[in-house]
């Protein structure tokens, strides 16, 4: 990830597109790939999600990578998921990416997060599921981001008790002012 991390932070000065910026990590990936193979390791793969605020917080661009798709709750409570962008980074060569852009209203939010928040199970092996997450955030919209972000993680911690795995859990609350 450390590896992922620093050659997104070299590329994201000199790739004007945003959707070239996972087929060039992608390409990383595989060209360290084939070395780790060739050395015995295993092949790494990811998903992301990169996205970029414009227009003084009202537009966002962005580019889905295999992800768990974010959701943008409206002001008014609608949902809609940012599913556009391609397959996950470090399987296949050549892969091309599609770029999507959303235009925020005030009120409005993005809601991001790992797969850890949103297949966290329940006892009953039920998954907290990313429809259920955009429910929730849609209920507490009017709240602070803050507010509303460890409101979802103590829904989760509370779904997940007594679950069958735990997962990393990281979640992203934005709010367009």
């Amino acid at each position: 990830m450390a590896s992922v991390q620093a050659t997104l932070h070299a590329l994201a000065d000199r790739v004007v597109p945003l959707e070239k910026l996972p087929a060039n990590i992608n390409q990383k990936i595989l060209m360290g790939a084939r070395a780790s193979r060739d050395q015995g390791r295993r092949t790494k793969y990811l998903s992301m999600f990169l996205a970029l605020v414009e227009n003084e917080g009202r537009r966002l661009r962005y580019v889905n990578a295999g992800h768990v798709p974010p959701a943008v709750i409206r002001a008014d409570g609608r949902i809609e998921w940012l599913e556009t962008g391609g397959m996950i980074v470090g399987l296949l060569p050549d892969v091309e990416f599609e770029c999507a852009a959303v235009e925020l209203a005030p009120g409005d939010l993005l809601v991001a997060c790992t797969d850890g928040i949103t297949e966290a199970m329940d006892a009953a092996g039920v998954e907290f599921s990313r429809t259920r997450l955009a429910d929730l955030v849609s209920k507490l919209r009017a709240g602070a981001p803050e507010e509303i972000m460890h409101a979802v993680l103590a829904e989760v911690d509370t779904h997940s008790r007594g679950g069958i795995h735990e997962d990393d859990r990281i979640l992203l609350v934005m709010k367009s002012l």
